[in-house]
């Protein structure tokens, strides 16, 4: 009887142990499928996630080639197929075939890739040419590769057969807009260089925003200053008009590629990705097509390369200071070279100094001359207490995020206009690359260390820049994507600044219709006065000459 007790006993806990354990099999199956589903879904998502075409500058390995390189990454790791369009003279540089999925070169007229081209010299031309003179420099080369891209039909049919879902275009290139009306998607217009001088932007307000190259401030300039802002926006409208949408537009023409827009009026059917944040910026109104992207590129810092990582630890409390003119500067005339080289070697801080060619005899023990550098990277890292930089715009939004103070000396184009950005906060000293002396740089890097104004202003406006609701990237990745799922956003489009012209969109018409109102309601006003005066006048000279007959 016990024992029949004890074999029950045992036969239900077998059973029961059997039944766990078919239980657990079942859960793990389960957990193996759905973990299985998800994967699938994922890939599915992943997969479906769309195809982009990336048309980018060509002017050599220029800075906004680098971003567009920088954009394909992001959209990459979140499963976008990333192609990109760009002339021979782009060069061929490893790390685009490595990032883009496909690269279509077309065939390149122009000599920007080549080594020939002295870049400093091109610089400090443009830096001494009239607006007219710099918008026509850089039109001509724009245009010479936009010509050999539309000269190949194929290039872009072949494109088109491609099928993609968005396109993203340099702002800075006209033929962006050309591309892009005719593959007719979707498309972002990416601004590397903030916010620019264009329709897209308005509405332009010359009285509290200076113009593109002016070296007033945003709500201090003086009514001499507001005059000749307004008169410079006026004659860079009629340059940016003629000098440069025409000519576009003539091109168009020239290969029967026309739209139902005129060519300065095409990105406002598309979103406008802009590099830009107000902390740094000049306050202006936006249309609702516009999003600011602030520091998209300002990612988790990755491990310095073992030769700069190495140099930078043995600098102990003195830091390092980071000498970059960008990517197409990488090398300076001889006698600037000797001066940076002989400045640099008297203070106790060590140098990173990115460089190109011959190494300068003045080159001190401190200084370490690298082919390129992870700007960024060095930027965070705890030991950076300077740098001295040429003020790109990916330049001066790095130092400004990651709390770096600048010593600043412009070279060309919008690096004036970023150079003053930085001063306006406090966090950078001007210097004129021009007339630099060697007192000049010595002086200005010596403040800019010594003085903890410098520090506290770049600490304070890089807390302000990383204090987002949303991480940049989240936001850029977001638009991408709600580009595509609502056919470009049109809802957005800024259809009121193609429908009115200046004197609408001021209501200058309506105060003028007011003014000539008032006037004429004055001048009656007046009339019937004076008339009424007149006859009063009359009638007391008749009433006194009757009362002095009457008296006599």
């Amino acid at each position: 009887m016990e024992f029949r007790k004890v074999m029950s006993r045992t036969t239900r806990s077998g059973s029961t142990a059997v039944k766990r354990i078919a239980a657990t099999v079942l859960l793990a199956a389960a957990l193996v499928t759905m973990t299985a589903a998800d994967q699938v879904s994922t890939q599915t998502v992943s997969q479906s996630r769309g195809k982009i075409l990336i048309h980018s500058v060509t002017l050599g390995k220029n800075s906004h080639l680098v971003s567009d390189v920088r954009l394909a990454k992001i959209l990459r790791t979140d499963g976008y197929r990333v192609h990109l369009l760009v002339g021979t003279d782009g060069g061929h540089w490893d790390e685009l075939d490595k990032t883009f999925d496909v690269v279509h070169r077309f065939p390149s007229a122009g000599k920007s890739g080549t080594p020939e081209i002295d870049y400093l010299k091109m610089a400090l031309e443009w830096s001494s040419m009239t607006a007219y003179e710099m918008t026509m420099s850089l039109a001509d080369e724009l245009l010479r590769q936009c010509d050999t891209l539309l000269r190949h039909p194929n290039t872009l049919a072949d494109i088109q057969r491609e099928k993609y879902d968005l396109v993203i275009s340099d702002f800075f290139d006209n033929c962006g807009r050309i591309v892009s009306e005719y593959l007719d998607i979707p498309t972002i217009a990416y601004s590397a260089s903030g916010m620019m001088f264009d329709i897209a932007f308005f509405p332009d307000m010359p009285s509290f925003i200076p113009t593109y190259m002016s070296p007033y401030d945003p709500g201090e300039m003086t009514f001499g200053e507001r005059l000749q802002n307004v008169f410079e926006y006026v004659v860079s409208k009629v340059v940016w008009r003629h000098g440069w949408f025409r000519r576009f537009q003539l091109l168009r023409e020239k290969y029967h590629m026309n739209a139902s827009l005129d060519i300065e009026n095409s990105y406002l059917r598309a979103l406008i990705f802009v590099r830009s944040d107000f902390v740094l910026d000049y306050p202006r109104p936006l249309m609702p097509n516009v999003v600011t992207i602030e520091g998209i590129f300002n990612d988790d810092p990755k491990p310095l390369p073992r030769n700069i990582a190495t140099f930078v630890d043995g600098a102990g409390s003195d830091g390092i200071i980071v000498v970059c003119f960008g990517t197409m500067l990488g090398h300076l005339d001889e006698r600037r070279t000797e001066l940076f080289a002989r400045v640099l070697a008297r203070f106790p801080q060590r140098v990173v100094w990115r460089l190109t060619g011959a190494r300068p005899a003045s080159l001190g023990t401190n200084t370490l001359i690298v082919d390129w550098l992870p700007q960024n990277d060095l930027l965070r890292h705890a030991s950076t207490r300077l740098f001295v930089s040429h003020c790109g715009l990916s330049s001066i939004m790095e130092a400004a995020l990651n709390a770096v103070p600048v010593v600043a000396m412009s070279i060309c184009t919008d690096g004036f206009q970023n150079a003053r950005k930085l001063r306006r906060v406090g966090m950078a000293f001007m210097l004129d690359f021009k007339t630099l002396t060697e007192d000049s740089l010595e002086n200005a890097i010596w403040e800019v260390l010594n003085d903890p104004r410098y520090k506290r202003n770049a600490s304070r406006v890089a807390a302000l820049l990383n204090d987002t609701l949303v991480p940049p990237c989240e936001k850029f990745l977001y638009y991408v994507g709600y580009a595509i799922r609502h056919d470009g956003a049109t809802h957005l489009q800024a259809g009121v600044l193609q429908n009115l012209n200046q004197w609408q969109l001021f209501n200058y018409d309506v105060t003028a219709i007011v003014l000539s109102v008032l006037v004429v309601a004055l001048f009656t006003a007046g009339g019937v006065l004076w008339l009424c005066i007149k006859v009063t006048r009359r009638c007391c000279s008749a009433l006194k000459s009757a009362y002095k007959e009457h008296a006599q």
